[in-house]
């Protein structure tokens, strides 16, 4: 819509309708996932965290300081994420089905939060619900979706989404949706710079809205600054897979660019556990594209705001949401399906609205186009359907994840560790330490799982595999070490460092100091002194 009066928002009822069928239809779709265990993250933020196990009024309090000890346990400050997890776990306890129906719902609901966007925004009402039904069936988000720990992401939509609904009639009350939304997950911050060119489009420039994007944007500079320490505390060093120049990282940044694009408009290198190559050069394909795709969007992008039309802010709302993995401040694997999860309805807004005058023109001189029109929507969400079933299928065994991202990704972490694994079961000892090794260059840094993993019991008396669990331990104890002033649950990982390298005295001045500070870990800890205690005898 160009700037001027605002769309009214459709009836209740409908949109009833819509969160109803999308739910049926996200269980029909994802009901191969439904029986998924816990994978990965999910042990680390769900199954084995105190916060979320062992749920009070105390332990509920200790989710909030930014750092503080849950932040560090987690290397993360999203204190609604672990409120939610904890409120799953208090419903459904170990029951996989509560937790990833809970999912399920919150994607339904996300996906009518995005219809009614659309149609306020000015698009058609059977464009809006094509371009939910598009979303709720994207393979790209099945990743947030199927992963329980993921209940950070679709969260963090629906806050976000309900706060622009809200910011019209309750301008302040929806800032304080917005700063929910971002104590789910940061990536919420697109939300600010969409509102913010919606007024503008508009021309809003009442004294409510005024006051009201004021409040927003003093939630998102006071989240920004707790959020920006926790990141600085826990990241005190650069990944070592990341491009050491800024020309390099700026043309990291536009690699991510073209994947992710080409994932959006194709489907094309969805996968779980994603580890593209890093390193690009001037003639990789995919710099370029994405430096294409930015250059295309950024004039649609200011075309649109020199017309004052609503476009502009889908535009804004997909550069917004990508801008946090984009690499300005560096971490590993910015490249998942999961960050496109909240890019995705950007470009959405921004293609529909791009459309529909062409659309409207067409419909009017031939009236084969608008049935037309509706049967290709209805093919190609069958389409993405089909895809994301299959896509659902691989989160009922982590080993079907990780046999599906080696498939994609062959000089990946993962796919070195199965071929290390699969070494072991053939004797071939030379074989799977080299691989291991790879896998380590490759970002891998379990040390524990090697020396816990069956799989890799035969080569535990390598000198080989002792010096390599020796050097992947040397990397926390200095990346902890970095760190300062450790929290007790940091202490019980430096102790476990210390140890695995044979370095007993320092685990035990490690134990010692997290024994005289408050915090869940106790026991880990207590149990790593008797640990010490029977080697000493």
């Amino acid at each position: 819509m160009e700037g001027g009066a605002v769309r009214p928002d459709l009836r209740k009822e409908r949109y009833a309708a819509y969160l109803a069928g999308f739910f049926l239809l996200a269980v029909l779709v994802y009901a191969p996932a439904l029986r998924g265990p816990f994978v990965s993250d999910d042990f680390h933020y769900v199954a084995n965290n105190p916060w979320v196990q062992e749920a009070s009024a105390e332990r509920l309090l200790e989710v909030l300081p930014p750092l503080g000890e849950a932040s560090a346990a987690i290397e993360n400050w999203a204190p609604l994420h672990l409120i939610l997890h904890a409120g799953a776990v208090a419903a459904f306890g170990e029951n996989v089905l509560g937790h990833h129906l809970l999912n399920l719902l919150l994607h339904a609901l996300a996906t009518t939060l995005l219809v009614a966007l659309l149609w306020r925004a000015g698009v058609p009402s059977a464009g809006a619900f094509f371009g939910g039904l598009f979303f709720l069936l994207h393979p790209a988000n099945v990743e947030a979706v199927a992963w329980i720990s993921q209940l950070k992401t679709t969260s963090a939509f629906v806050l976000a989404a309900l706060a622009l609904l809200l910011f019209r009639r309750f301008p302040i009350a929806s800032g304080w949706v917005f700063l929910l939304a971002l104590l789910a997950k940061a990536l919420a911050l697109f939300a600010l710079p969409v509102l913010a060119v919606q007024l503008f489009v508009h021309r809003n420039r009442s004294r409510s809205s005024l006051f009201g994007l004021a409040f927003w944007s003093i939630v998102l500079v006071a989240f920004s600054v707790a959020e920006l320490t926790v990141f600085l505390h826990l990241n005190a060093e650069t990944p070592a897979t990341v491009a050491d120049s800024l020309i390099g990282r700026t043309r990291e940044g536009f690699a991510i660019v073209g994947r992710y694009a080409l994932m959006a408009t194709t489907t094309i290198g969805v996968s779980p556990f994603q580890e593209p190559s890093r390193w690009v050069g001037w003639r990789d394909p995919w710099w370029l594209f994405g430096l294409v795709t930015v250059a295309a969007v950024g004039a649609r992008t200011g075309w649109a705001l020199a017309k004052r039309r609503e476009e502009a802010a889908w535009w804004v709302w997909a550069a917004a949401a990508y801008l946090p993995v984009s690499q300005l401040f560096p971490f590993r694997n910015p490249v998942a399906d999961r960050y496109l999860y909240l890019i995705l309805p950007g470009l959405l807004g921004g293609v529909l609205l791009a459309v529909t005058p062409w659309a409207r023109r067409l419909v009017k001189r031939n009236s084969v186009a608008q049935p037309a029109a509706v049967a290709l929507a209805v093919i190609a969400a069958v389409l993405l359907g089909v895809h994301s079933h299959s896509q659902a299928r691989l989160w009922n065994h982590e080993v079907f994840l990780l046999s599906e991202a080696a498939r994609h990704y062959p000089d990946g972490a993962g796919a070195w560790l199965l071929r290390a694994e699969h070494a072991v079961r053939s004797g071939e000892r030379d074989a799977a330490l080299q691989a291991l090794q790879n896998a380590n260059h490759r970002g891998f840094d379990r040390y524990d799982h090697l020396l816990q993993s069956v799989a890799f019991a035969p080569l535990r008396g390598d000198p080989r595999m002792r010096q390599l669990v020796h050097d992947i331990a040397g990397d926390w104890v200095r990346r902890l070490s970095a760190r300062g002033d450790l929290y007790q649950g940091e202490l019980l990982q430096l102790a476990a460092a210390h140890l695995a390298r044979g370095e007993r005295e320092a685990a035990r001045e490690a134990v010692a100091k997290g024994l005289l500070r408050d915090g869940p870990f106790e026991a880990e800890l207590a149990h790593v002194a008797q640990v010490l205690a029977r080697g000493a005898r």
